[in-house]
């Protein structure tokens, strides 16, 4: 998860927030597990660690590999027939990036 205040605050409050994670920032990436033993843990971080490396699925209408869009302006280019834009980011960021996005292009009806 990204280690935004109200993250690090459930983290916290899970007891899952170790001394390393507590100078994390927003622009961090935290993984936490939980597990019964060494060993379960270790399994886990790799698998993390794995997924982390593994190449991006495309998106439809990406070629296979290709990212998808990550701004507005560069879905607008790669889809323009487009109606919808999806914004994933953490609560504390999506309002404002949602302001940002619907003033720097028209929302039109097809």
């Amino acid at each position: 998860m990204i280690a935004s205040p109200s993250n690090l605050a459930l983290l916290r409050e899970a007891g899952l927030l170790g001394e390393a994670a507590i100078a994390a920032g927003p622009n961090d990436l935290l993984i936490a597990v939980l597990g019964r033993d060494e060993p379960a843990l270790t399994v886990a971080m790799a698998a993390a660690a794995a997924a982390l490396a593994e190449q991006p699925f495309a998106s439809s209408g990406n070629a296979p590999g290709q990212m998808a869009p990550r701004s507005i302006a560069i879905g607008r280019e790669t889809a323009p027939s487009a109606n919808l834009a999806l914004i994933s980011t953490p609560g504390e960021y999506a309002k404002l990036l949602a302001a940002f996005g619907t003033t720097s292009f028209e929302f039109r009806r097809g």
